[in-house]
C-alpha cells in the first residue's frame, strides 16, 4: 500500500486553485472592454479633416480616473490568477481583500456615487444578476472568487514554491 506523504497535497486543492484562477480571468476579461477608456468625460470632439469629407473625432483633454481603474483591475485579477495558480499563499489575504473590496464599491455604487470613480449612483447594479448576462457572469465571479478565497486562505498551505520563497 501506498504510504502518504506528509507535505503532498490533496487533487482537490490544484483544482480549487484552477478554479478559482478561471474566476479571476473572468472578471479580468470582464473589464477588458472598459480599459483605457478613448472618450469621456474629459474628451472633446473637433473636426477632422478626411478626403471624404469632415468628420468629427475625440481627443481626450485629460486623466480618465475610471479608465485607469479598469485597467488596474484587468491587472490584479491577472496577478490574482497567478497566485493561485501558483499557491503562494502569502498574497490570497492581500487578493482576497482586494476581491472583497471590489465588491463592496460595485454595490455601494448603486446608492451613492463615489468620488473619483462615478459621477452618479448606478441603481441598475442593485439588479446585478437581471441587467445583462456578461454583468452577471461577473458578479457570480467576484462572489465566487471571494467564498473560494477565504476557503483557501484557511484551508491551503501554499506550494512548494512558498516554502522556497
Amino acid at each position: 500500500m501506498k504510504e502518504k506523504n506528509k507535505n503532498e497535497v490533496n487533487p482537490l486543492v490544484h483544482y480549487g486553485r484552477f478554479v478559482i484562477a478561471i474566476f479571476a480571468i473572468l472578471i479580468a476579461a470582464g473589464h477588458l472592454p472598459y480599459s483605457s477608456l478613448p472618450t469621456g468625460g474629459g474628451a472633446a470632439h473637433r473636426p477632422a479633416n478626411s478626403s471624404s469629407g469632415q468628420h468629427y473625432s475625440a481627443i481626450p483633454l485629460g486623466f480618465q480616473a475610471l479608465g485607469f481603474w479598469f485597467d488596474i483591475e484587468t491587472i490584479a485579477y491577472t496577478v490574482i490568477a497567478v497566485v493561485f495558480l501558483l499557491g503562494i499563499r502569502r498574497w490570497y489575504a492581500a487578493a482576497t481583500l482586494f476581491n472583497g473590496f471590489n465588491v463592496v464599491l460595485y454595490f455601494l455604487s448603486g446608492y451613492t456615487a463615489i468620488p473619483g470613480i462615478t459621477s452618479m449612483a448606478f441603481g441598475s447594479r442593485l439588479n446585478a444578476l437581471t441587467s445583462s448576462l456578461p454583468n452577471a457572469v461577473m458578479i457570480i465571479s467576484w462572489l465566487a472568487l471571494l467564498v473560494l478565497s477565504i476557503i483557501f486562505l484557511k484551508y491551503d498551505k501554499g506550494s512548494k514554491l512558498e516554502n522556497e520563497l
